[in-house]
């Protein structure tokens, strides 16, 4: 874990106890903000993600199987 000593920002890399998830964190005072790296879809098997903890939404996903890449459009500004 790397924290920082002002504001309470620090950047944790996880590896969940499931052997697929393994992310990057982006917290503000402990409290998630944006995670990167692979996590488990709905089939089990991992995928690529960014994804914004806050409003609890995929922004990116690379699909393992198909290798196919979503950009969810409810995050374009």
């Amino acid at each position: 874990m790397i924290k920082s000593t002002a504001a309470g920002a620090q950047l944790s890399v996880d590896r969940a106890a499931n052997g697929f998830e393994a992310v990057i964190k982006y917290m503000q005072t402990g409290v998630p903000q944006w995670k990167t790296g692979l996590t488990v879809n709905a089939n089990g098997t991992p995928d690529y993600v960014i994804r914004n903890e806050i409003s609890n939404s995929d922004v990116l996903t690379i699909n393992s199987g198909s290798n196919y890449v979503n950009i969810n459009s409810g995050n374009f500004t």
